[in-house]
């Protein structure tokens, strides 16, 4: 046996004399001690040099077991080491803070969690039986969630800064505190929040279908939408657009939502444009806010009937900003019906920026429709350079511009 070999073995005795002792502390002073052993070990491994096995020595061990991989003594040792390591540390505690935490994760739960008022009742007594269980804690519970998780975090900084507890010597203490935790998250875990009932119970539950004396139409969601439409109550419908998933019933909330004009349905129904929801974008358009131009821009060069549904939302938000985004897609797009709906949404907008690409597309373009739609807009640009610009075509031989032409003319002489 070489001087490397003894000494690899001395290290394996040593830690395996380290192991039992491990296994058998039972303080918290006893495993500072232990982890201080195990890193001056660790140390005289990391400065002691064992022997490699050379090629010829590790090719016969090979064929022994072709299944075993040789490992060098000091990788072999360090994770011997490794392990012992992670040994105290699962052997540590548990601690004040560890409670701390855990009530923390309830007062996380309590907060963000959807409860039914079932569910609210249920973790109001479950957090007061909490309560009642923590040593030298006089807390009362309300019925508002936020008010019972707030009440959560100051127990939990009394917990870990003020009970001063010793995870040696009030160790059965802190077991209890930890059991009785986990006993509160289960019961929190267990309490009806409204995504455990049906759609039309959750609808039922927030008053969605409280303004119904009688059904008049099916599914009754129909008449309740209606009704909050003419009262002009965008809450309530922006409610059923989040819950029912029928293209049906989606697809009226967005148009109700539409008619009533309230910005403050913006942000829920931007998501579904972003997902090229037509509908959505239409809505948007009605309503009027500048708030989803960007958003909106990023369709206007989809083709087909969304970038012709998006030009027409952009040109009755009158947002300045797409102006020439817009300008550009009217001069470059290969569908008539684009081009035409883009320079027909430079002219809902009014921009003077607009008068000079309109001018171009007049000009140039191949369709008379198209044409058409860009004098319309020079004529509701109406300065006088626009109109101007617009009456020179009233010989023109296509009819629609020859009609604007002559409008355009009678605005200037008027």
């Amino acid at each position: 046996m070489t001087d490397e070999e003894s000494a690899a073995d001395e290290f394996r005795s040593r830690l395996d004399t380290l192991a039992d002792r491990i296994s058998d502390a039972q303080t918290e002073a006893a495993l500072d001690e232990l982890e201080a052993e195990l890193d001056s070990i660790k140390d005289e491994i990391n400065q002691t040099e064992f022997e490699v096995p050379d090629a010829e020595t590790a090719e016969d061990e090979e064929d022994e077991d072709d299944d075993e991989e040789i490992t060098p003594p000091d990788e072999e040792l360090l994770d011997t080491v490794d392990e012992l390591s992670d040994s105290i540390e699962e052997k540590r505690g548990p601690y004040a803070e560890d409670v701390a935490s855990e009530v923390s994760d309830a007062a996380s739960t309590v907060m963000r969690s959807d409860w039914t008022e079932n569910g609210v009742d249920t973790v109001q007594a479950s957090v007061q039986q909490f309560f009642n269980a923590v040593p030298d804690v006089e807390k009362t519970t309300s019925s508002d969630p936020e008010h019972i998780a707030d009440t959560l975090e100051s127990v939990a900084e009394i917990i870990e800064d003020e009970m001063d507890l010793h995870p040696d010597e009030d160790a059965d203490i802190i077991q209890q505190l930890l059991d009785d935790v986990d006993q509160l998250q289960s019961a929190l875990d267990d309490a009806e929040v409204w995504s455990d009932l049906s759609v039309r119970e959750q609808l039922a539950g927030k008053g969605f279908y409280d303004v119904l004396d009688h059904q008049k139409d099916f599914p009754p969601e129909l008449s309740a939408i209606k009704v909050y439409e003419k009262r002009d109550q965008p809450e309530k419908i922006m409610l059923a657009l989040d819950m029912l998933d029928s293209d049906f019933m989606q697809e009226y909330c967005l148009e109700a939502l539409g008619r009533i004009g309230d910005e403050a349905a913006v942000d829920d129904i931007t998501p579904l444009a972003n997902r090229r929801d037509e509908t959505a974008i239409k809505a948007l358009g009605s309503i009027g806010s500048e708030k989803p131009v960007s958003s909106l821009l990023n369709h206007i060069d989809s083709g087909g009937s969304l970038a012709i549904t998006t030009l027409r939302a952009l040109g009755e938000i009158g947002s300045e900003q797409a102006v020439e985004d817009i300008a550009e897609q009217m001069q470059t797009d290969d569908d008539p019906e684009v081009r035409s709906m883009a320079a027909r949404a430079l002219g809902m907008i009014g921009d003077t920026r607009a008068t000079d690409p309109l001018a171009e597309t007049l000009e140039d373009d191949e369709d008379n429709a198209v044409r058409g739609s860009a004098i319309w807009a020079l004529r509701q640009i109406q300065t006088r350079e626009a109109l101007e610009i617009a009456s020179e075509y009233e010989s023109d031989q296509a009819y629609l511009v020859q009609y604007e032409a002559e409008k355009a003319k009678s605005a200037i002489s008027s």
